[in-house]
């Protein structure tokens, strides 16, 4: 079985009739669309002349629907709003004081929006939600609370699974959830725990151990067997006040406080699991 490409959030969006590129500037409250062929910016549509406002938008993560109409998360404004592929304001959609929306998601074929609410839970206010909109009618069909500030998002190509990513680390380990596309319930949720390094002991060089953090995007290969995350990692159990010389917890240094990595979950297990190498 072929499936079709697999979809992640993101900070831009192709649009495959005019062959435009759409990214998002969140320092200027802005999106601008580019000349892919001639790599040369065509338009930079101002958010806050739109809006009519002066209040920071910051906009975040853009995504194109089936009429390659282009939705907009807004997070200080705690906002949607979509565009048409002119750049006219089309709707604004108010997802409620403090819930902060992160990041978007289109289908396969444009017809449902996913968008990730960094906070505002209806249980904890703390959580944040997976948000299910028709892009047809602009309304909310559906939404499943979370933990705190979840952000990245990837979308198998059948539609089916929707991988989402807290942002911010627990203090042993990170949190990522394989949700049910079509109801929002949660199937798995998938525990990223301590690098310890290799062998399981902090060797005291470059090795990096340390909890994966700050998880910013979320990639699922074009085969769907892995799931890939890029994230930091710093090592919390390093330092002058954890006791020394246990081969577990060696002196900070500049090479092993904060790293990055690259991490992937094998997506043919059940559940899916973060292999040991």
């Amino acid at each position: 079985v072929v499936l079709a490409s697999p979809q992640s959030q993101s900070m831009m969006a192709i649009n495959e009739v005019n062959n435009q590129l759409w990214v998002v500037n969140p320092d200027n409250d802005s999106v601008s669309t580019i000349d892919m062929q001639k790599n040369q910016l065509l338009s930079e549509y101002n958010l806050n002349t739109l809006l009519a406002t002066s209040e920071s938008l910051h906009p975040t993560s853009l995504a194109l629907d089936s009429n390659n109409n282009v939705w907009v998360t807004l997070r200080d404004s705690n906002q949607i709003v979509i565009l048409s592929p002119q750049g006219q304001l089309l709707n604004q959609i108010e997802t409620g004081y403090g819930s902060r929306p992160q990041s978007i998601l289109a289908n396969s074929n444009g017809t449902v929006m996913f968008v990730t609410m960094g906070s505002r839970g209806l249980v904890d206010a703390n959580n944040g939600s997976l948000v299910k909109f028709n892009a047809a009618t602009n309304t909310e069909t559906d939404r499943v609370e979370l933990g705190p500030l979840p952000r990245a998002m990837a979308l198998t190509g059948d539609d089916n699974r929707i991988f989402v990513a807290e942002f911010l680390a627990r203090e042993n380990h990170a949190v990522i959830w394989e949700i049910n596309a079509n109801n929002l319930s949660i199937n798995h949720q998938i525990i990223l725990n301590r690098d310890r390094g290799r062998r399981g002991l902090d060797s005291g060089g470059s090795d990096g151990p340390g909890v994966p953090n700050y998880i910013t995007d979320l990639t699922i290969s074009p085969d769907h067997q892995w799931l890939w995350y890029s994230a930091s990692k710093a090592d919390t159990f390093r330092g002058l006040f954890f006791q020394q010389d246990t081969e577990i917890n060696l002196a900070a240094s500049h090479d092993t406080t904060i790293r990055s990595i690259l991490g992937r979950i094998d997506l043919g297990t059940n559940p899916p699991t973060e292999p040991e190498f």
